[in-house]
């Protein structure tokens, strides 16, 4: 089955047959946890439990990642709807994440080219190119 025929099959879950199009595997070490939103068919659960699995083959990291995720209908012309999190780490706690994590010599590369500010690690960014302390 095409992905545009399986989109037409499952209708509202079309956002994870997007995501079953993706890359040729690899070996797996990320792993999907989800949890099924009320009323979201065992199809739709299947299509994300395959482009977890799809994305899973494209990652070698120990990562666990926990999604809620169902279908709804939505307004005309909606094609589909997410909502985000957003989770805070100094740059310091990050820059160290990733030596510990080094497995390889590109992240050996990585690391030693990391950005450092003007006083200490870090980075300097512009926003619209007018400032690095925007008021």
């Amino acid at each position: 089955m095409t992905v545009t025929a399986f989109v037409r099959h499952l209708k509202h879950g079309a956002a994870a047959a997007i995501a079953l199009a993706v890359g040729a595997p690899a070996e797996a070490a990320l792993t999907f946890n989800f949890t099924f939103t009320g009323g979201t068919s065992v199809t739709a659960q299947n299509a994300f439990i395959a482009a977890g699995n799809r994305w899973a083959n494209l990652f070698t990291d120990d990562v666990s990642i926990d999604l809620t995720v169902g279908t709804a209908a939505l307004a005309p012309n909606i094609l589909g709807q997410a909502q985000s999190r957003q989770v805070n780490f100094g740059y310091n706690a990050f820059t160290a994440a990733l030596a510990a994590d080094i497995t390889s010599a590109s992240d050996v590369t990585a690391v030693a080219n990391l950005p450092f500010a003007n006083n200490g690690p870090g980075f300097d960014l512009l926003i619209n190119g007018t400032s690095d302390n925007p008021s």
